[in-house]
């Protein structure tokens, strides 16, 4: 009896050491059902003997994340097990006692879904002795729920994700795999940016039917102990799955983004690109007009149909991938031009143009992958028609309202087109064979941007010349001199009305009415100054004044007309 008491006062005084600053001390729970709940952050202590063998204590995460499990046991060997609210082990640890601590010293990182969870510690043999422990937790902080029940591992209930937005999320050790469901308006490129906290991750991404057609397996950065990982793949429009599956046993948190560019298809390409892939389904273009199209991952080739009259086109293609192929059919599919032009390594672009003699009939322009390069394209087809531009563009009378414009005529030029432009774009002015046109309604003192080039028609087709620019403004408005006087000091002060827009204003005076012969002129810069004094003007005799505004633009002034004239008797 007094070894039994003795053995009773030693347990309660090993667990008033434990139940110590920051530690509770009470009866754990020896089944799942009778489990004791315990909170974050606190640190527990129990015992286990041959009578109680193994406590149980019930977690709550209320959002997924990770826990971490720190844990001291004082005996040579116990059980660490994690169980799912159903009951199933989902983690078992042993840990290894140290023998010159004289303990056991644990600390586990577990990831799970948010969930109720049961943490037991188990005895290990014939091994007794008491143990102390601390949970602890970090929210994954997921921008889509997981739960035990629920999730986004599988196709049916993926995560519906916008391009062009960050997403955080975790893969829990009780799943494999998530699903992101991802919806392209147009075809273009897709630019993963990963950033996951684990060793290996698989990146995935499967088309509307659940086929997987790309997978990547980026690596580890020992130094910065994570995964960052960019890469842009090329697709048509229409919906994909982009999917992030364990690589093993490795679990996180990871967060990306899949940031898209339009590739601004002259026509749209769905389901894989399949619409414009074979003869049958060509797109019909125009001649001399610029198309945009895309080789993408899971669309090889494009295909379009042109009918042409017998003579000689130029095919111009410009290509943001290394390689690709450029073909020309006959009517029949008969393949009877091929080309492989070499991509430019200082420009990253191919540039190709050639000359092709065809017989009237109707053909197909094709572009096909060579190998695994994709991306971006644009190209013309047309008449190989050159005609110059016109070597001039200028004014030829200035007004306040209208600019009279000229051009130099281009030799079999059947017409000129003049622009102006409008915003961040240009309209056309007027469609003419003369060559000079006044633009009217314009405003006083007012820069405005115009452009011309000469075309030729063939066969019902215009083909067109280079621009020719010019930059320059109307003439601004006259100001009008309000009042001239004399002061006495041989000074004689002008005061004229304000012009806006203008750069500033110019003054002149004369002995005679008419300013044949001019004595000074006098220059002032600014719109809002109005007013100027002359000096060193002989007393009592009769001087004229007039004022002008002008514009200055790259360096050069344009003047308005002259003010009328007034006259004042110097003092």
């Amino acid at each position: 009896m007094k070894k039994f008491i003795s053995a009773i006062l030693s347990f309660v005084m090993l667990l008033s050491v434990f139940s110590g600053a920051g530690m509770e001390a009470f009866a754990a729970g020896n089944s799942i059902s009778g489990a004791t709940s315990i909170s974050f952050g606190t640190t527990y202590s129990g015992y286990i003997n041959s009578q109680n063998s193994k406590d149980f204590y019930r977690i709550r995460l209320n959002s997924s994340g990770k826990i971490n499990i720190s844990s001291k046991a004082y005996m040579k060997w116990i059980y660490i097990n994690v169980y799912d609210k159903n009951g199933n082990e989902l983690y078992s640890g042993n840990p290894q006692w140290n023998s010159n601590t004289q303990q056991i010293s644990y600390s586990k990182d577990l990831y799970y879904n948010s969930g109720t969870y049961y943490v037991a510690f188990a005895r290990d043999g014939s091994y007794d002795g008491s143990y102390n422990f601390c949970i602890t937790f970090k929210s994954a902080n997921e921008s889509f729920a997981e739960g035990e029940d629920y999730g986004n591992d599988m196709l049916y209930d993926a995560g519906n994700a916008s391009v062009n937005t960050r997403y955080y999320a975790q893969l829990s050790d009780n799943e494999s795999v998530d699903f992101y469901k991802v919806t392209l308006s147009s075809s273009g490129s897709v630019t993963y940016s990963l950033n996951a906290y684990m060793k290996w991750i698989y990146v995935k991404i499967f088309d509307i039917d659940g086929d997987e057609f790309y997978s990547s397996n980026p690596q580890w950065n020992s130094n910065t102990e994570k995964i960052t990982f960019g890469s842009t793949v090329n697709l048509p429009s229409g919906t994909y799955y982009f999917c992030f599956s364990k690589d093993g046993s490795y679990s996180g948190f990871y967060d990306f983004a899949l940031n898209f560019k339009s590739a601004n298809e002259s026509f749209k390409e769905v389901d894989c690109g399949a619409n414009n892939n074979t003869i049958a389904n060509a797109n019909p273009i125009k001649l001399n007009t610029t198309y945009k199209g895309q080789l993408a991952l899971i669309d090889s080739v494009d295909i379009y149909s042109v009918s042409v009259a017998s003579g000689t086109y130029k095919l111009k293609v410009s290509a943001n991938m290394k390689w690709i192929y450029i073909k020309l059919y006959d009517a029949a599919g008969n393949e009877i031009y091929s080309k492989n032009p070499m991509w430019n390594s200082n420009t990253s672009v191919i540039t190709f143009s050639d000359s092709i003699v065809l017989t009237k009939g109707n053909y197909y322009i094709g572009f096909v992958k060579d190998g695994s390069y994709e991306g971006n394209y644009s190209f013309s087809f047309g008449r190989n028609v050159n005609i110059a531009s016109p070597n001039k563009l200028s004014v030829s009378k200035r007004n306040t309202k209208s600019l009279a414009l000229s051009w130099g005529k281009v030799s079999g030029a059947n017409g000129y087109q003049l622009q102006r432009k409008s915003g961040n774009g240009w309209k056309t002015v007027v469609n003419t064979k003369s060559t000079g046109y006044t633009v009217s309604g314009l405003k006083a003192g007012t820069t405005y941007y115009f452009r011309v080039r000469a075309y030729k028609t063939v066969s019902g087709t215009k083909y067109y010349s280079g621009w020719v620019s010019l930059t320059t403004p109307t003439k601004p408005s006259t100001p009008t001199l309000k009042s001239v006087s004399s002061n006495g000091r041989h000074e004689i002060i002008s005061k004229w009305s304000k012009v806006s827009p203008c750069s500033g204003y110019q003054i002149q005076y004369s002995r005679k009415k008419d300013f044949s012969s001019v004595i000074a002129t006098k220059t002032v810069s600014g719109s809002s100054t109005i007013s100027y004094t002359g000096k060193n003007f002989t007393k009592g005799n009769t001087y004229y004044v007039r004022v002008r505004s002008y514009k200055t633009l790259n360096s050069k002034k344009y003047y308005s007309s002259w003010s009328s004239a007034k006259s004042i008797k110097s003092k």
